[in-house]
C-alpha cells in the first residue's frame, strides 16, 4: 500500500472517529420520540409504510426512519457516520481534482456544517432520513450529468444507480426542486455551449441532462400525487396554527417570507461555511484585481457580523427560534442591507466569471440552487416550524462553492510555486 492511499486512510478513520464523537450527546428528542410512539400502534414494517403512504407521503424518507427506530440508537449512528463518509467521498469525487489536500479540506468543509444544531429540531434520526440522506441520494442522482461537465466518462452502472437513489431523493420536495434545478441549469449551460460552438459533444450532453430532468420530472410528479403526500398538504392547508394568519398571506408575502427569513440566518447569524465562501471570495477576488468588489463584500461581511443583530432581525415567538427580518414598514434597514449584501454577493461570482468562465458559471448554478432552495419555503406554512434544517441544502451549496474556489486557489499557488513566480 502507498504512503498516499496510507494517508488518506487515515484522514478518512479521522473524520468517521470525528463524526461519530459529534453523534455521540445525540437524544431521541422531538420528532423522534412522537413517532417512535405512532409505530408501536403499527405491527411490522409493511403496514408501518403503509400508514405512511396513505397518510404522510415521505413513505421513503420517513419509513428508512421509522426503520431505524427499531434498531439500537447506536447502531443508527453508526450508520449515519457511514452516511456522512459517502457523502465526504462524493463531494471528493464530483467537485476536485480527488488529490490528497483537497480530500483534507472536503473534510474540514463538512465539519463545518452544524450537525447538532441544524439536525435536532424534528428528532436527528427523522432530519437525517430527511435531508442528509437526500442529499447523499442526490449527489449520487447527479453524478453522471456531473461526469458529463467534468468531461468524464459515464457508465452504465452509474447511470441505473442514478436512477435508483434519484427515487429517495425526490420524496422530499425540497431536494427533488434542487435535483430537478441542477439538471434544468447544467442543460441550459450545455445548450448554450452547444449553440455558441455547434459542439456535437455539447449538444449530447444537453440531451443527456434533459433526459434526466424528465425523468426526475416523472418521479416528483409520481411522489407528488400518492394519496399520503395530498393529505400532507391539505393538512397543511387546514392547520393554521403551524403559522397564525399564513392562510391570509398574499402569494408576494409567502415570497418574501421565504427570502427574509433566508437573509436574516445568512446575512446576520452567517452560518460558518458561509463566512467561509465568502472569505475565499474575498481572497479571489483581490487576486483578480476587483478590490472595489472585494472591499464592499468584506465591509458588508464584517459589518453585519460587528453590528448589534437587533437592528436587522427579530425572532418571532411562532418561529422555534429561527430569525426574520424586521418588517419594512416599521424597520426597512434589515431589508435594504440583505439586499445589498446579495446584490454583491452575486456581483462578485460575476467577476469571478470573467476570469475563469467555468469557475464562475459552477458558483453562480450552485448559489441559484442553495438560495432557491431556501426561498421556496415561503411556500409552505412550516416556514418557521421546520426550522434550520431548511437551510442543508443551501449549506452544502456553499460547502461545495468553498471547495471549488479552494481548489482553484491552491491549484494557482501550485503553479505559481513551480514557475517559480
Amino acid at each position: 500500500m502507498s504512503s498516499d492511499r496510507k494517508k488518506e486512510i487515515f484522514v478518512f478513520a479521522l473524520f468517521a472517529l470525528l463524526i461519530f464523537l459529534i453523534h455521540l450527546p445525540m437524544e431521541i428528542v422531538s420528532d423522534d420520540l412522537v413517532n417512535m410512539e405512532e409505530q408501536v400502534m403499527l405491527s411490522g414494517l409493511p403496514k408501518k409504510w403503509y400508514f405512511l403512504f396513505l397518510f404522510n407521503g415521505r413513505f421513503l424518507t420517513d419509513g428508512l426512519a421509522w426503520f431505524f427506530y427499531c434498531v439500537p440508537y447506536i447502531l443508527w449512528k453508526a450508520f449515519d457516520t457511514v452516511v456522512w463518509c459517502i457523502l465526504l467521498v462524493l463531494i471528493r469525487r464530483l467537485f476536485t481534482d480527488r488529490s490528497f489536500r483537497m480530500l483534507v479540506v472536503c473534510a474540514v468543509l463538512v465539519l463545518l456544517f452544524p450537525i447538532l444544531r441544524y439536525m435536532a429540531s424534528a428528532g436527528y434520526i427523522a432530519t437525517m432520513t430527511n435531508y442528509i440522506y437526500t442529499m447523499t441520494a442526490m449527489l449520487i442522482g447527479i453524478t453522471p450529468v456531473v461526469k458529463k461537465v467534468r468531461k468524464e466518462t459515464v457508465s452504465k452502472k452509474e447511470i441505473v444507480l442514478a436512477a435508483l437513489f434519484l427515487i429517495y431523493a425526490e420524496n422530499h420536495d425540497q431536494t427533488a426542486m434542487v435535483a430537478m434545478g441542477a439538471f434544468f441549469l447544467t442543460g441550459v449551460l450545455f445548450f448554450a455551449e452547444w449553440k455558441k460552438n455547434a459542439s456535437e459533444e455539447s449538444r449530447q450532453s444537453f440531451r443527456f441532462c434533459l433526459r434526466f430532468l424528465i425523468y426526475a420530472l416523472i418521479v416528483y410528479v409520481l411522489m407528488y400525487i400518492t394519496p399520503g403526500h395530498l393529505y400532507r398538504i391539505q393538512i397543511g392547508d387546514i392547520y393554521p396554527y403551524w403559522l397564525p394568519g399564513y392562510e391570509t398571506w398574499p402569494i408576494w408575502e409567502k415570497v418574501w417570507r421565504g427570502v427574509a427569513t433566508t437573509f436574516a440566518n445568512l446575512f446576520f447569524v452567517q452560518p460558518v461555511v458561509f463566512r467561509v465562501f465568502c472569505g475565499l471570495l474575498i481572497f479571489l477576488l483581490l487576486k483578480n484585481g476587483a478590490k472595489k468588489t472585494a472591499a464592499a463584500l468584506g465591509f458588508l461581511l464584517l459589518g453585519t457580523a460587528i453590528l448589534e443583530p437587533d437592528w436587522f432581525v427579530i425572532y418571532y415567538e411562532y418561529a422555534v427560534g429561527m430569525p426574520d427580518l424586521h418588517e419594512i414598514a416599521y424597520s426597512p434597514l434589515g431589508a435594504i442591507v440583505s439586499l445589498c449584501f446579495f446584490a454583491v454577493l452575486i456581483l462578485s461570482v460575476l467577476q469571478i466569471r470573467k476570469a475563469d468562465r467555468d469557475l464562475g458559471d459552477r458558483l453562480f448554478l450552485l448559489n441559484i440552487l442553495g438560495f432557491g432552495s431556501r426561498f421556496m419555503m415561503g411556500l409552505s406554512s412550516t416556514l418557521y416550524l421546520s426550522s434550520f434544517r431548511t437551510f442543508t441544502a443551501q449549506l452544502f451549496c456553499f460547502i461545495i462553492c468553498d471547495v471549488l474556489l479552494a481548489g482553484k486557489i491552491l491549484g494557482t499557488m501550485e503553479m505559481r510555486g513551480k514557475t517559480g513566480e
